[in-house]
């Protein structure tokens, strides 16, 4: 891939990640749980999410519960994370290029995991912004 190629890559992946900030879920979960909103909006927006801070384990557990990037189990609900992906590369792109992207994301974090709920969604979380930021 060109300098062009990467630098576009890049931009996507940064605009997806922007693209749905999901905050009414996260006054949801915020409120419901009594956490700190500027805490977790802080640690939400950083540049690494924790894996032992309990308040923001506690909010996203709840948050990608919600928004059902973790299923009922528990488990990573990769079909949502791809559909997620895909509609902001949708919003430029046709079918085609919005699916290979989606999937190209996916697949640098297909083998993240976590031995709790919580856990999963932080490290699918990193993974995610590290894609966005390589």
């Amino acid at each position: 891939m060109n300098a062009f190629g990467i630098f576009a890559a890049i931009l996507f992946l940064q605009a997806a990640m922007a693209y749905k900030d999901f905050k009414e879920e996260s006054d949801w979960c915020i409120e419901r749980h009594g956490l700190s909103a500027d805490k977790i909006y802080r640690i939400h927006r950083g540049g690494h999410l924790p894996s032992t801070d309990d308040d923001y384990l506690t909010f996203i557990e709840c948050l990608w519960r919600k928004i059902r990037f973790l299923n009922s189990r528990g488990e990573l609900n990769l079909a949502e994370i791809w559909g997620m992906y895909y509609e902001v590369a949708h919003e430029i792109y046709n079918h085609q290029v919005s699916a290979v992207k989606a999937d190209a994301v996916l697949k640098k974090c297909k083998g993240v995991n976590g031995d709790t709920p919580a856990l999963r969604a932080v490290n699918m979380g990193n993974c995610l912004k590290n894609v966005a930021n390589y």
